[in-house]
């Protein structure tokens, strides 16, 4: 799948959603993403070095993931919205090459909220795609692959203005990058802008 693809469902999902400004919601959060897998191995097929095995290690835990996105209000309890994650992972080879990996997701989510008031629970899934770039020149290709994400926070609202608490799991569903699977668990924080 071509990140053209992408980009076209990223624009026929706004031409869809919702107009009214009161129920148009812009968001930023930060947080931590822990990847479920820390090593994974590479034959010499495609790689600059022949004739070697590479085994990779990840540092799994990610302190510069950002995502930032929009929601609109359906009704009271329900909404829909994309977000726009960015997560840094550094690599090193057995070999004493080091770099690192450049994940991006998009993910288009629907959320239920529970109780009214200014301190709301939430669950929430969705379906997305994940862009990932390992920096190494030629050595390694950009993959592009599909998944979902479940997951739950609190949303305290303040009037126009929200802040929120949150965990998610991804699950990258058909990539599996050189036996790697950039799929892992994340927790949230954020403030919640009306528009």
């Amino acid at each position: 799948m071509r990140l053209s693809t992408l980009i076209t469902v990223l624009v026929l999902f706004l031409g869809s959603a919702p107009t009214c400004a009161d129920d148009m919601f812009l968001f930023a959060k930060a947080g931590q993403f822990k990847l479920k897998d820390d090593n994974f191995s590479r034959n010499d097929q495609g790689f600059v070095f022949t004739g070697l095995s590479e085994q990779f290690t990840i540092d799994t835990t990610s302190t510069q993931s950002i995502a930032i996105g929009m929601e609109w209000l359906l009704d009271y309890k329900w909404m829909v919205g994309f977000e726009l994650y960015k997560m840094n992972h550094d690599w090193k080879s057995s070999t004493g090459i080091t770099g690192e990996m450049n994940s991006n997701l998009i993910v288009f989510s629907g959320k239920y909220l529970f109780m009214r008031g200014s301190v709301r629970p939430y669950i929430g899934a969705g379906l997305g795609f994940t862009y990932v770039d390992f920096n190494a020149g030629d050595s390694f290709d950009p993959e592009l692959g599909f998944g979902g994400h479940l997951g739950a926070g609190v949303l305290f609202n303040f009037g126009w203005l929200a802040a929120y608490a949150e965990a998610r799991y991804f699950d990258v569903f058909n990539s599996e990058i050189f036996g790697f699977s950039p799929s892992g668990s994340g927790i949230y924080g954020g403030l919640r802008f009306q528009l």
